[in-house]
């Protein structure tokens, strides 16, 4: 029954009651049909109505009974009436601890909901944090990677090269990224590499050196998130019009700066202080790598090359000499071995001591490295002796080149070359591979042969068998 039927039938049995008891009725069948049903709506009021609704209709329906009861004096609706404050009394007590029982149900179900709750809030935070743990792990997993690869390497541009790919794919969010090395010669930041490897921004021209030189001057990492809010740069159009975040970080190994690693991004608020720390920690393991690479070259440099004339030394001369010869059996290419020697120069130190021997020998070394062609390869033989690879040329070619450097040696001493205005000249004896000799000794008893025989020539030419 729908709860808006049910105060319809109170009200009609509450006016057939008042009606009988204001005017009385011929039925006292009807009287009773409508006590019970009274007490039937009050049974069914504590279903329908909360507690105070109930009391309400209970107490309601108990004063018609009772006045029905006084009017009529009938032991039935007395005990009717009794039966029915009994009634309600213990529906009344029924219903006040149900409801107690689902007050406190609810209060339960609030508990638990904010249980229910909190413990969601804390499994997100744990997930929050296991994914950032995850992502650190990843990132420190990478860093122990980019740790071995870099150990791996011995060359200054090697390790340029993977810093810049690694940091450029570890960091993210970036269009460009740089990393420029400080010059031992001119104490100038350098381009070592770069990402893209596009003219845009390999050019000179579109590198703003603003960043690098602020991170040079004051050693420690720079973070801009918009460089158009940042007054401490000044900005001009082309390509820094599109750069809209910063960070770059000195590479430190020692007590100085070695370099400096610059990211930049279209983007403004692209990085944070948490890229800002990693990219620290790689400049520092990069510090360290591109100091061993320039140790290696450095010692790699003394090892193979004279510390006088800046040419080869004889040995690792002697392997280049073996691998020109390897290289020619395999295309059939031929190569040529020069070999030189200053004329008189026992008379030179004789005459004006060994420092002017040695600034002759050194000036020597710098003519014939301008002389010979790119391909070439010249070294300091032993004492005045100085020789000479020049691949892929025939008798003709190698014969012109030999004289050329003949002449510029004699002409440029004649000019006041390295200080020295007086005349130096050299010999040169030249052989051909394959024609004069199959293996490096050969070729170089050969051409010392021909040096020789320019020597009992007169000195100052150039010989080379027809």
């Amino acid at each position: 029954m729908k709860r808006w039927v049910y105060p319809i039938i109170l009200a009609l049995s509450s006016a057939f009651l008042g009606r009988f008891l204001l005017y009385g009725t011929p039925n006292p069948h009807v009287v009773q049909f409508l006590v019970y049903v009274l007490v039937g709506l009050s049974a069914y009021a504590w279903f329908v109505y909360r507690l105070w609704g109930g009391v309400f209709i209970a107490a309601h329906n108990l004063v018609y009974i009772f006045s029905v009861w006084i009017y009529s004096d009938n032991r039935l609706y007395l005990t009717i009436l009794i039966f029915l404050a009994g009634y309600s009394f213990v529906a009344y007590r029924l219903k006040r601890r149900y409801i107690q029982r689902c007050l406190h149900y609810e209060q339960s179900m609030t508990l638990m909901n904010e249980q229910s709750t909190e413990k969601e809030l804390l499994y997100r935070q744990a997930e929050s944090v296991r994914k950032a743990l995850g992502r650190k792990y990843n990132r420190y997993h990478e860093l122990q990677s980019i740790a071995e690869a870099l150990t791996s390497l011995n060359d200054v541009q090697s390790v340029a090269n993977l810093v810049v790919k690694r940091v450029f794919q570890l960091i993210g969010k970036s269009d460009a990224c740089y990393l420029k090395l400080l010059s031992s010669e001119t104490h100038e930041l350098e381009l070592a590499a770069v990402l893209p490897n596009d003219e845009d921004y390999v050019q000179p021209s579109n590198i703003n050196d603003q960043f690098e030189h602020y991170v040079l001057k004051h050693q420690r990492p720079l973070l801009i998130e918009d460089v158009k809010k940042d007054f401490r740069f000044s900005f001009a159009g082309g390509r820094l019009s599109r750069v809209r975040s910063v960070m770059a970080c000195p590479i430190v190994p020692g007590q100085s700066v070695a370099g400096v690693l610059l990211l930049e991004s279209s983007q403004p608020d692209s990085y944070g202080q948490d890229d800002l720390r990693l990219l620290d920690i790689l400049m520092d393991l990069s510090g360290v790598a591109l100091t061993n690479a320039q140790l290696f070259e450095r010692t790699q440099h003394l090892a193979t090359t004279d510390g006088l004339t800046e040419l080869m030394l004889r040995r690792p001369f002697m392997e280049e000499l073996n691998e020109a010869i390897y290289r020619s059996e395999k295309s059939g290419d031929s190569f040529a071995l020069l070999m030189l020697d200053v004329d008189h120069f026992k008379k030179y130190n004789d005459t004006f001591g060994h420092m002017a021997g040695d600034l002759i020998l050194k000036t020597l070394g710098t003519i014939i490295e301008e002389s010979i062609p790119e391909n070439a390869l010249a070294a300091r033989f032993g004492g005045e002796e100085f020789s000479v690879i020049v691949p892929n040329v025939d008798h003709e070619k190698v014969l012109q080149l030999a004289e050329n450097l003949r002449r510029n040696i004699e002409s440029k001493f004649k000019e006041g070359r390295g200080r020295l205005k007086r005349k130096v000249t050299v010999s040169i004896g030249v052989a051909l591979y394959p024609k004069q000799g199959h293996s490096d000794l050969e070729l170089i008893r050969s051409a010392d042969q021909q040096l020789y025989a320019a020597k009992h020539a007169g000195r100052n030419r150039v010989c080379m068998p027809s």
